[in-house]
């Protein structure tokens, strides 16, 4: 195998929440080109489960610390939680 025809790829740990858990299960691992962003990562669920693309269009992508904003590249560990509502 020639090593140019190789692409890098980043593992991204991904911790799902409620609904979105039960579809992809609470823990997964995705590979994406380095330098991917939380619309790569999004558009990629989206193609793995085209049946809740309409709630990963309105999900949050977030780190330990902070939510990502969209676009912005991804850390190794992200979670994914869909809307939430308090009372």
């Amino acid at each position: 195998m020639n090593t140019a025809d190789t692409q890098a790829t980043d593992e991204i740990q991904v911790q799902f929440f409620a609904h979105l858990a039960e579809k992809f299960g609470e823990h997964r691992t995705v590979l994406l080109k380095p330098g991917s962003s939380t619309i790569d990562l999004m558009d990629l669920l989206s193609a793995m489960r085209p049946d809740v693309s309409g709630l990963l269009a309105v999900c949050r992508v977030a780190t330990d610390e902070r939510i990502l904003s969209s676009g912005e590249a991804l850390p190794h560990r992200v979670c994914v939680f869909p809307p939430m509502s308090g009372g």
